[in-house]
C-alpha cells in the first residue's frame, strides 16, 4: 500500500515537472527568437530611398516636384542627423541618380552616416533638352528660389539639426548642412555658395567651374572669385565659416576651367578661401561620368561637417 502511494506521488511529481517544463519551453524559446531577431536586425538593416514632394512656381507656372532622400539604416526619428543635398548633372534626375548612388553611399557613409537629398533642377521633363548650356538658368533658379521650399519639405519630415523650418532655424543649423553637385549640378553648388551661404557650411562642387559671370557680367576668374564670396562677406563670415571641396577627374575637361578659378579664389580672396578650407582634388584617371562622381563623393565625405 505504501509502495502504491509512493508511486502515485512520484507520478504526480513527474506530471507537474513535465507541465512546468512545457510552460518554460513555450516562454523561453520565443523569447530567444525575439532576442536573436533583435540582435540580428542591425546587421540586416539597409538604407532606404524615400520620396518628398513640394511645389514651386517657375516663370509664372506651378510645378509639383519630388526629391529622393537617401536614409541610412542608422537614422532614427527624433535623433538629429547631418544632411547633404546632392544635385545631378544634365539629362537625368535626382531620383535616377539616387538609385545609381545608393549602394555606393552605403559604403562611403558607413562610418559617417548622413541623410542625402537628391533633388531635380528641371521643373519637369519637358526641360530636359540635349543642350546642357540651357540648364544654367535652372541651376541658378534652384539656388536662389527653389532651395527653401525643398528644405522645408525635407527637414519637416526628417530629423536634422534644424529645430524648425524657418529661415532662422536653417541659419542656426548651417554647420550640419552641405550642398554638392556634379557637372551642371556642380554649377548649382557654386551658385549656392554665392546665393545661400547662410544655410550651408560645406560645399562640394564637382566636375564643373562656376558660370556666375553669365549672371553678374564679369569677364575674369577674379570676377568669378569675388562674386562667389560676396554672400559670405555680406554676412561677415570668415575662413572658419565655410569649407569648399572642389573635385574633378584627372581626365575631365572641366579641370581646365576649375583650376584657374580655384587659384583666383585663393589669391584674391585669401582671407576667406585658404589652402585649408578650399580643397581641390583630382580623381586619378577619372573621366566625366558616374564612376568619377562616386569616387569624388567618397573622397569628399570626410571633409563634411568638420568644424
Amino acid at each position: 500500500m505504501k509502495r502504491r502511494k509512493v508511486a502515485i506521488v512520484a507520478c504526480a511529481i513527474l506530471v507537474v515537472v513535465a507541465i512546468v517544463g512545457a510552460i518554460c519551453w513555450e516562454v523561453v524559446v520565443p523569447l530567444r527568437k525575439r532576442q536573436n531577431s533583435a540582435s540580428a536586425k542591425p546587421a540586416n538593416a539597409v538604407s532606404q530611398l524615400q520620396t518628398v514632394s513640394y511645389d514651386i512656381t517657375y516663370q509664372g507656372k506651378h510645378y509639383a516636384k519630388t526629391a529622393s532622400v537617401y536614409v541610412p539604416s542608422t537614422y532614427r526619428k527624433g535623433t538629429p542627423m547631418d544632411i547633404l543635398y546632392l544635385m545631378h548633372g544634365s539629362w537625368t534626375t535626382g531620383p535616377k541618380l539616387a538609385k545609381q548612388m545608393q549602394s555606393s553611399l552605403d559604403e562611403s557613409l558607413l562610418n559617417k552616416p548622413m541623410l542625402v537629398v537628391f533633388p531635380t533642377y528641371y521643373p519637369d521633363d519637358t526641360f530636359e533638352v540635349r543642350d546642357y548650356r540651357k540648364d544654367y538658368a535652372l541651376n541658378r533658379f534652384f539656388a536662389t528660389d527653389e532651395i527653401e521650399p525643398l528644405m522645408r519639405a525635407v527637414e519637416s519630415r526628417f530629423t536634422t539639426y534644424s529645430l524648425g523650418v524657418s529661415e532662422a532655424d536653417f541659419i542656426a543649423s548651417r554647420t550640419h548642412r552641405a550642398f554638392g553637385g556634379y557637372s551642371m549640378g556642380g554649377i548649382t553648388a557654386w551658385e549656392m555658395l554665392a546665393a545661400k551661404p547662410q544655410y550651408f557650411h560645406d560645399f562640394m562642387p564637382m566636375a564643373e567651374s562656376s558660370w556666375i559671370n553669365k549672371t553678374t557680367g564679369g569677364t575674369t576668374d577674379q570676377d568669378t572669385a569675388a562674386s562667389l564670396v560676396a554672400g559670405l562677406r555680406a554676412r561677415n563670415y570668415g575662413a572658419n565659416d565655410v569649407t569648399v571641396i572642389a573635385m574633378t577627374g584627372e581626365k575631365d575637361e572641366s579641370k581646365s576651367d576649375m583650376i584657374p578659378q580655384i587659384e583666383a579664389l585663393r589669391k584674391t580672396q585669401g582671407d576667406i578661401m585658404t589652402q585649408q578650407n578650399l580643397v581641390y582634388w583630382e580623381n586619378p584617371g577619372g573621366k566625366h561620368g558616374l564612376a568619377s562622381l562616386k569616387a569624388e563623393v567618397k573622397r569628399g565625405v570626410p571633409y563634411l561637417f568638420v568644424q
